[in-house]
This record gives C-alpha cells, structure tokens and sequence, in this order.
C-alpha cells in the first residue's frame, strides 16, 4: 500500500474511534428512567469533574436516596407508605422491596437507607419493632436503639405502636424525654402506678417534631405492667430516675420488688450533692462541739429534713467518701469507706482539727511522697476543680489521703467589709480568715 493511501485509512480509523467514543460518553450521560406516576422517561446529563453515579444521585427528577428518608413518609398516609389497608403491622423486608416494586416510590441506593430510617422511627417511638428469629422467641422495640441483633432487618417486622402489644419495655421508654407530656415538665413527681396506666394502649405522648411547632400525639403501645416495672428498675439502677418509697430513695442502686410499689414516688434525677453541702455551715443542726462532730445518721436526717424528702442515699455516701478523700471531712475513728446509711449510721465525722491561730504550713512530703506544684486559680477553675477534678482525682489516687492547702489571695484595693468575707471562710474552716 502506498503511503498516500495508508495516511487515509489512518484518519480515517482515528475518525472512527473519535465517534465511537463519542457515542459511548453521550450513552453514559442519557438517563433511562420511571418517574413517579409510572412512565418512562429519559434525562441528558451533561458530565462535569465528579463522577457519574454522584451526578445521577444528586439530581432530584432521579429520586434516589441514599441515607434515610423521613420515617412519617412511611407510615400509613405518608407519601412512600405501602402499608397494607387494615394491617397493624408489615415486614421490614416488605418495605424496603417495595422501593423497586413500584414505580411511584424513589429509588435506594441500597436497603440501608430503609432501615436507617426504621430504626430513627423505633428510637422516636413512631414505630415499634418486633424481632422473631428463625430459632423461636421475639424480641420488641419500641423509643429505644434496636440494640445486640445484627439480622434484625431480615426477620423482624414494624407495628403501629396504637395496635400493639409488646413483651419488652426498654428503660428509655419510660423516661421523661420519652414521655413527653405525661411526665411533668418540672420536678414533680409521678407514682409508678400512672407509668403503667400510661401503657395501656390507649395513652399518648408528645413528641416535638418540628421547632416552633404544636407537638404531635404520638400513641404507646399496650404493656404488661411487671414489663414496666422491669424497666423502671433498669432506669433507677442506672440512675436515670429517682425513685423515692417511704425511707427508701433509690438512685444508682437496683430496687426491690418491694420498692416497686404502685404508690412509689418518682422524679428527675436530683442536682448532684456537693461536699460542701455537708458541710457545719450547711447542716449545722446535724454538728455539735468544738471541733464539729456529727454522724452518718444525723447527717443524713437533716439533709432529709432540710431538702423535704429521702435524699438518694448511693449519692450521700459517695459524696461523703469523696469529702473524707478531699480532707474536707474525717473520719473520727477511721476506718474503711462507708458503704451505707444502714450500716454505717453510727459512725462518726468531724471537721479537721484546726490549731491556734494562722493554720500552719503543711509539712514537707516524707520520702515517696508525692504534691503537686502550686497554681494560681480564678473563681472558674476553682468551681471546675471542686465539681470535677477533685471526684476524679480521689479515684485514680484510690489508697492515699490528699490533703488541700487553699489560700486566697487579693488584688487591687484593699475590700471594706473582710469580717463578711471572713464570717464566710469560717462556715467551712473555723481558722480560714483574711489576715487584718
């Protein structure tokens, strides 16, 4: 072949090539599709920098969603909703196919869009879930995390919780965010027996949906009242409510069957108690003699007496180890930790010896001894260091005895009234003054 015609047939295969990549580019940007009322349709992308599919799942005539979708768009009435007429219930599995079964529902990018938007529906209480492996048994959910099951999705299927009755209660369904409306919104109380009635199937609760908004009723399944109890007990131990029955107040520790008694009393978790709240100054009627001395009983009846009713009792004894830890308090005649007001109501404490005078300098740490080196703190760090760092600090340093050496230092003028300030110091340390 002669060179003449060689160049030809050489433009003439890089013409060709040019069309055909041409014509694949154009076929990746024509989008086959059907749209919401069933028909098919056809879309031009034009393709930019990011990639094809990002592009295709970003335009809105496409309808693809690929984290979740609203949960109330699901249920009955919603506008992706497939739920059969007259069903309390549908399979998980049911609801995610339906996404490719019917032309008017968006697409997914997978089926864990469906069931991120499930288990948001589960945790708002706008659907409960029941579990129902293979094996045999179930498992519900219902204003709680689908928590401990990786199949769930496979061999479960979501109710309306108004036709519901459930054999599980989670702990965080009977807590005040859960049961908005129901619960008070201040810090009153609420017996145990109307949380029960509450899961009757008949009762609602409010949920904010929307800020700025009325909220919406949304209803609670129907419960066993022993399922409630359960839950209940769960939520004291981990001292997500307060419950309060005649002596008894319980915050941090499991109650009895006993103590879940239908008049039982319970409230928000309390403001936590700090050291110096038991302090001579702020319990005085609790402490007699010079130095103050006092015991756990009387200390504990007065804070009964003074706030009106049973104080968490896991709460004072943690308080009062963490004063003794601090030096704030000690114990008259040492000993272990105090473990209970029951067992421990007897002994004694007493604020620390104070000598004549300017309270003396500590003494320098003996060998193996360890301090800290001196900082200048303002009224912030102070507050942070007593409510946080020192609770956490007598635990890590478990076995030794910290002792505080706290000075406060003036700056600027002279104040004029220092027989108020130091009326104050003395409420805590009958030795801790301004000097003249």
């Amino acid at each position: 072949m002669e060179p003449e015609q060689k160049e030809t047939v050489n433009k003439r295969d890089k013409q060709s090539q040019k069309e055909a990549l041409s014509a694949v580019k154009n076929a990746f940007e024509l989008a086959i599709y059907v749209d919401n009322v069933g028909s098919a349709q056809q879309k031009k992308f034009t393709m930019g920098d990011e990639a094809l599919f990002p592009t295709l799942r970003d335009d809105k005539d496409l309808r693809i969603y690929r984290k979740k979708i609203n949960p109330e768009a699901l249920l009955p009435g919603g506008p992706f909703s497939k739920w059969p007429a007259s069903d309390p219930s549908i399979k998980v599995k049911d609801l995610y196919e339906a996404f490719g079964r019917y032309p008017d529902m968006p697409k997914l990018v997978n089926r864990q869009v469906v069931i991120n938007t499930i288990e948001e529906a589960v945790s708002r209480g706008l659907l409960a879930l029941r579990y129902m492996p293979p094996g045999g048994g179930e498992d519900w959910f219902w204003h709680s995390p689908i928590e401990g099951i990786v199949d769930w999705a496979d061999f479960a299927e979501v109710w309306l919780p108004a036709k519901a009755t459930i054999t599980k209660v989670h702990r965080a369904a009977v807590q005040p965010a859960a049961l908005a409306g129901l619960w008070p919104s201040n810090d009153s109380l609420v017996k145990l027996s109307a949380i029960c009635a509450w899961f009757d199937g008949e009762h609602v609760f409010e949920e904010v949906a929307q800020p700025g908004y009325p909220p919406e009723k949304r209803p609670i399944p129907k419960a066993d009242y022993k399922l409630v109890h359960q839950a209940i007990a769960e939520a004291v131990e981990h001292a997500e409510i307060w419950l309060v029955f005649g002596n008894d107040s319980l915050l941090g520790d499991k109650p009895t069957d006993l103590q879940l008694d239908p008049d039982a009393s319970l409230l928000r978790p309390p403001v936590r108690l700090r050291a110096v709240d038991l302090l001579p100054g702020a319990l005085a009627a609790a402490w007699t003699g010079k130095p103050e001395k006092t015991t756990i009983s009387k200390l504990y009846s007065e804070l009964k007496s003074q706030k009106g009713k049973a104080w968490p009792t896991r709460q004072f004894i943690d308080v009062l180890n963490e004063a003794v830890n601090q030096g704030i308090l000690v114990r008259a005649s040492g000993g272990p930790e105090f473990t209970s007001v029951n067992a421990d109501g007897e002994r004694e404490l007493r604020v620390p010896a104070a000598g004549g005078g300017t309270p003396p300098p500590l003494p320098k740490p003996s060998a193996g001894a360890n301090e800290t080196t001196e900082a200048a703190l303002d009224l912030v760090q102070l507050q942070d260091f007593v409510e946080e760092g020192a609770p956490a600090l007598t635990k890590i340093l478990a076995g030794s005895t910290p002792e505080f050496a706290v000075k406060i230092r003036l700056k600027g003028k002279k104040p004029a009234d220092l027989a108020g300030a130091n009326a104050i110091l003395k409420k805590i340390n009958s030795d801790w003054k301004f000097g003249s």
